[in-house]
């Protein structure tokens, strides 16, 4: 692409133990970076498209770390900002069967979070950018980072820049005097993509939405994009991921995508992943994928098909970041489900 796929919000360190271990009595912890914005542009910049995030990471080894991660996965680090202070952390710990994974957050007091107002010229940030990406995550966080991302936003719309936002809410990060139903509003009115489901809407959007039992989910799906379309005029699309988890190593996923105007909801095929590997990151690889495929120009089925598939494989993967390519996506829709060894 020729211009830039640009995401505002905190790269994190992630701690985990090995395989299934749990955090309560780990010995040793692995060590990988993740956050919401950060693993959609990872996927984006995997599958072809040039993209950027925008951040801020404190000045020393661990800051270092993170930058040389970003970079090994294709994301142009020239819109980082470099301050002292901490990275955030998060721990995680990987579920079995009925046990659930976990994450447990230390991000309080990062470099990220002492930003202060005017501290980011956006003007200069969102030079080359043609699309922007932020999180119901980062507005959470401080007062000043949800103003940030506002005015962000509000210049992308003066600029012609299209925005996705995706609601991933967090009701454990709401702390500092506001809720999401009192936030989350501004930003999707704002988007041209929404991503979010119905039960987000009920949490963040102010648009209670009683599902229907027995009713086949796209059919609810799209009756509640209709509200959306309503209350929101700039909303093109609204998206979501279709997850079903039957238990911590078993889930069913595929992807959803309703357009303004259209008769109906685009559905992906639906993917049964056994023996997960790691399920954090997948919606975030959903969404990086979608905004990908439409940036390339795929209609709508099969935008949504193609992002469906490239989040699967993200199942199959450890850490927060993706490392599919397009490559491995196109033999996924050609029907290889890597029973047979390449060669």
């Amino acid at each position: 692409m020729s211009d830039t796929f640009a995401a505002f919000g905190e790269l994190m360190m992630r701690l985990s133990p090995p395989g299934k271990g749990q955090l309560w009595d780990a010995q040793t912890l692995s060590l990988t970076y993740g956050g919401a914005e950060a693993n959609a542009a990872v996927a984006a910049a995997r599958l072809g498209d040039t993209a950027a995030l925008i951040t801020v990471l404190p000045s020393n080894d661990l800051g270092e770390g993170a930058l040389r991660t970003l970079r090994a996965y294709g994301v142009g680090t020239g819109k980082i900002l470099r301050r002292e202070g901490r990275i955030g952390i998060y721990f995680t710990e990987t579920g079995s069967n009925m046990r659930p994974s976990k994450v447990v957050y230390d991000r309080a007091d990062s470099a990220l979070a002492a930003l202060e107002t005017g501290d980011i010229d956006w003007e200069q940030m969102l030079e080359g950018v043609g699309w922007f990406h932020v999180t119901g995550i980062t507005p959470a966080l401080t007062a000043v980072l949800c103003k940030e991302s506002l005015c962000a936003l509000d210049l992308c719309r003066e600029k012609g820049i299209r925005i996705s936002f995706d609601v991933n809410y967090r009701s454990s990060l709401w702390r500092w005097g506001k809720n999401a139903g009192e936030i989350v509003p501004a930003f999707a009115a704002r988007a041209d993509l929404l991503f979010a489901g119905v039960d987000d809407a009920s949490l963040c959007l102010g648009r209670p939405f009683r599902r229907e039992k027995g009713q086949p989910y796209a059919e609810q799906f799209a009756a509640f994009c209709a509200q959306v379309f309503a209350a929101y005029p700039n909303v093109r699309y609204v998206a979501s991921g279709l997850r079903v988890s039957e238990n911590a190593d078993r889930n069913t996923w595929g992807g959803i995508l309703c357009r303004r105007g259209a008769a109906k909801p685009f559905v992906s095929p639906q993917y049964e992943v056994t023996d997960i590997v790691d399920r954090i990151g997948v919606g975030d690889s959903y969404a990086g994928s979608l905004i990908y495929a439409l940036r390339q120009g795929m209609d709508e089925l099969n935008a949504v098909t193609f992002a469906a598939a490239a989040s699967a494989l993200k199942y199959t993967h450890y850490g927060d970041f993706t490392p599919v390519t397009r490559a491995d996506v196109q033999a996924l829709l050609d029907g290889d489900c890597g029973g047979r060894v390449r060669r």
